[in-house]
């Protein structure tokens, strides 16, 4: 019989009052048995109409809160459910920030048991690289009432590192006070990863490990920028592997390929970390070295010419020698454009070639002539 009514509100109204009406029912026939007892008093057969009138509101009544009672229940079971079965990592704490519930997937993702995390602080995560501001601000943000949106480097249970893409906002509860947070995560260890390839690719010579020459040149554009502003002095050197074409004609390419990685790994390791060394294109190579004079740089670029001529590659029980010629120039004020320095430094490379090579030659605007 009950399902003779719809499943609306309406519907679940409906099937509590049949429930309900009936039970009171038996409790008006008592009314009325008494009243019957009563008949010496005729006013009293008016309380049976009033008795029924009030047991129907009241039935009514109990079925439309037993009616909502259910749909909350149901609602919040079903909230429930969805939290439990989300794709996406979810924690919820109380206003103190101690861990009340966290969802399987966050379980799954951290490594860790239900009842291990629960009553913790987050900070049992921490991995000690996110920046102590970004916890200050997500806190100021939280407790202002406001959602927090960011990011972390947390730590497995293992101890292995991964990145989440957290948004954290706080459980208002009526009266409008803060009765804890939720926190919504998402681990981004693995697109991060791609991300960094995809840079990495776009950024780094894939044979060298250096800069490519888009890089190089946008670095560069950008140190211009700053010893504009500041002043300070910045040289350029350019160097080219002499009689490469040889190297690869008579030992093939993949010997070549050996002889830059090596070339490579002999610069990279006399440099210092803040100057920037790029390859510019087949065996030429330039570097940017940050607050150098030219005295600086004439020192540092013949340091560079000896290690690679004392550097060796063995090939097929062939031993390889390699040497380079190397051209630098010492940005000045009125160079405005990247292109006026490479051309100096071009020129001068020029001249280290036709001096016989494996030599270092310098050209400054200020004097207009070669300086070795």
């Amino acid at each position: 019989m009950l399902d003779f009514f719809p499943k609306t509100t309406a519907g679940d109204i409906l099937r509590k009052f049949v429930v309900y009406f009936p039970v009171g029912l038996v409790a008006v026939m008592m009314v009325l048995w008494m009243i019957a007892r009563l008949e010496n008093n005729p006013h009293a057969f008016w309380l049976i109409p009033l008795g029924i009138a009030a047991l129907a509101a009241g039935s009514l009544h109990l079925a439309i809160n037993r009616a909502n009672k259910e749909r909350s229940d149901r609602a919040v079971a079903l909230l429930s459910t969805a939290i439990d079965q989300s794709p996406a990592a979810a924690i919820i704490t109380d206003k103190d920030g101690l861990i009340q519930y966290a969802n399987p997937k966050f379980l799954a993702m951290s490594g860790y048991a239900r009842e291990e995390i629960v009553g913790q602080n987050p900070r049992v995560f921490k991995s000690g690289e996110t920046p102590e501001e970004v916890y200050r601000d997500l806190w100021q943000t939280i407790r202002a009432g406001r959602v927090w949106t960011g990011e972390f480097l947390n730590k497995r249970k293992d101890r292995t590192p991964y990145i989440v893409a957290a948004k954290i906002s706080p459980i208002l509860q009526k009266s409008g006070a803060i009765g804890g947070y939720l926190a919504i995560q998402e681990d981004i260890t693995e697109t991060r990863r791609l991300q960094q390839q995809l840079e990495r690719m776009a950024t780094i010579d894939g044979l060298t490990g250096t800069y490519n020459r888009s890089q190089f040149l946008h670095l560069f554009n950008q140190e211009l920028r700053r010893e504009e502003r500041y002043g300070l002095p910045l040289c350029l050197l350019v160097f080219d592997l002499d009689h490469f074409k040889a190297i690869n004609d008579n030992y093939g390419h993949q010997t070549g390929d050996r002889v830059l990685e090596e070339f490579s790994r002999v610069v990279s390791s006399t440099l210092r970390d803040t100057d920037i060394f790029g390859r510019l294109g087949g065996e030429e190579f330039g570097v940017v070295l940050l607050q150098t004079d030219r005295e600086g740089a004439k020192l540092l670029a013949e340091r560079l010419r000896i290690a690679v001529e004392k550097m060796r590659v063995v090939s097929e029980g062939s031993l390889i020698e390699v040497t380079v010629s190397i051209g630098g120039t010492q940005w000045e004020r009125h160079d405005r454009k990247i292109e006026v320095i490479m051309n100096r430094a071009d020129n001068a490379l020029y001249e280290a070639k036709r001096k016989g090579r494996n030599q270092v030659c310098f050209r400054f605007a200020t004097t207009c002539r070669d300086e070795n």
